[in-house]
């Protein structure tokens, strides 16, 4: 992917404080970076806003931090837990990422097509590694668990009815076997 062409490197995380880069500050803050000592390990908002802005393009932090001009993967994973704003910036993108991830491997399997098996046994597994990436992605959207309460407040009939009209509930001693506990 070529980031040094496109207008405008936007990069949005909730509504927080990720700015809008232009392609000319961009490239002067990767050209100043590169002049010093190598990768830059300190925090830059706009080599924060390039990264996000290249994961919700679809790239990995491993290829992000593949870049001589980026953070080293270390490093990324530092700014993560030390800087909120761009953790969960991060995690934002990932968001949107697995969402395309998980409409990726529909697409793939809608065009297989039944006459061609190897393309059907391509399509499904190319779906389910997408699928899977998405689940890490996202699990709170596309894992496999189930979320469960159990602040839930169990109440007989009787119980409620008393609650909701204020008056005691007489049961007559035929039903008595059905709210006995």
């Amino acid at each position: 992917m070529n980031h040094a062409k496109s207008k405008n490197i936007m990069a949005i995380s909730n509504g927080k404080n990720i700015p809008i880069v232009t392609d000319q500050q961009l490239h002067k803050t990767r050209m100043d970076l590169l002049k010093k000592s190598g990768r830059p390990t300190k925090y830059n908002k706009y080599v924060a806003a390039e990264i996000i802005n290249r994961l919700e393009q679809g790239e990995t932090l491993t290829q992000i931090c593949s870049d001589v001009s980026m953070p080293a993967l270390p490093t990324l994973w530092d700014w993560r837990g030390k800087i909120p704003v761009f953790g969960e910036a991060v995690t934002c993108a990932r968001r949107r990422t697995a969402a395309a991830l998980v409409d990726m491997s529909v697409d793939a399997i809608m065009q297989a097509t039944p006459d061609d098996m190897p393309t059907v046994r391509l399509a499904e597994g190319r779906a389910k590694h997408l699928l899977e990436v998405g689940r890490v992605y996202d699990p709170a959207t596309f894992g496999n668990q189930l979320k469960v309460n159990h602040d839930v407040v169990i109440e007989t009939m009787a119980d409620r009815l008393k609650r909701l009209t204020g008056q005691p509930v007489i049961i007559p001693a035929e039903f008595m076997h059905l709210v006995e506990e």
